[in-house]
């Protein structure tokens, strides 16, 4: 499940109590700089999970469903040593939760969301990332960056909304919709349909950077991945890390050019990034 270092997010979660009552969508969340904060109880149903960050550092959202018999501190425990370890220590965090996606960068003073179906059960929002330092480099888990909330039965305040286009994520390839995809706002429907976690980065390409140049960068070792990326990355466009069977809705606002998609997560019997396996795809909007 290991993604390539310059796609990493750089920091936390944040959230902003809402207290003991039963949160309906939206679920406002708010990053801060020292610890996140959701309700207490949510709906079960469709959700839609607003991230606003007040930091002076970017931040991302990952929810989690923990599995039965899995507490705060084992769920921690998994996502530090993935986060340290990557792929060696990816089986353990696999087998003590499920992935619901989640928001991806969002950049101080802004805000992403995400739709995602919840379930009734034991969550926990937290990030896959590292500290960023140097000299004490920890798992933001670790830091304080994971909280623990429930769903529960309830009537959710929102159904599912009728989206745009359907983008499927199989093992090993992006299935994109026949149509053209137009420029503008957008909400894009993102399934699991494979039996491996699988994410979707969307990137666009940079003025005057072909596909070859792309495919050149990322199939280049880290140390030679130098200069400027081929590909604008574009904060929390995109959906973060789905188990087998999930979706996530999220809204796009895409310019007119070429674009990137793909998934990094390692596949664990060749350990190669399922990009390197064909989960790759290239697109243009108009």
């Amino acid at each position: 499940m290991q993604r390539k270092t310059f796609l990493s997010a750089t920091a936390a979660l944040s959230f902003a109590l809402l207290g003991g009552a039963l949160a309906a969508s939206p679920v406002t969340v708010t990053a801060t700089s020292s610890a996140y904060k959701v309700p207490a109880q949510v709906s079960a149903g469709y959700v839609r999970f607003e991230l606003k960050n007040t930091d002076k550092t970017p931040h991302d959202l990952q929810i989690f469903k923990l599995n039965a018999g899995v507490g705060k501190a084992a769920l921690v425990k998994a996502i530090s040593d993935f986060a340290m370890n990557g792929d060696a220590a990816a089986e353990p965090l696999m087998k003590a939760a499920s992935f619901f996606g989640g928001v991806m960068s969002v950049d101080p003073g802004k805000s992403g969301s995400v739709g995602v179906t919840l379930e009734p059960g034991t969550y926990a929002v937290s990030s896959l990332s590292m500290n960023g330092d140097e000299k004490n480099p920890k798992a933001l888990a670790a830091q304080g960056f994971l909280e623990v909330f429930t769903v529960v039965k309830g009537a959710s305040a929102d159904a599912a909304p009728k989206t745009d286009y359907q983008v499927g994520l199989a093992d090993f390839a992006v299935a994109l919709p026949a149509t053209q995809i137009k420029a503008g706002a957008q909400t894009w429907n993102v399934t699991n349909q494979g039996t491996q976690p699988h994410f979707l980065l969307v990137a666009r390409l940079q003025p005057g950077k072909t596909q070859d140049d792309v495919m050149r960068f990322l199939m280049a070792p880290p140390e030679q991945q130098t200069g400027a990326p081929p590909l604008d990355m574009l904060g929390d466009q995109g959906a973060q890390v789905l188990s087998p069977g999930k979706s996530n809705v999220v809204t796009m606002n895409l310019a007119p050019g070429t674009y990137f998609l793909a998934c990094f997560i390692g596949d664990p019997k060749t350990q190669m990034p399922h990009a390197m396996l064909g989960m790759t795809q290239f697109f243009t909007v108009k």
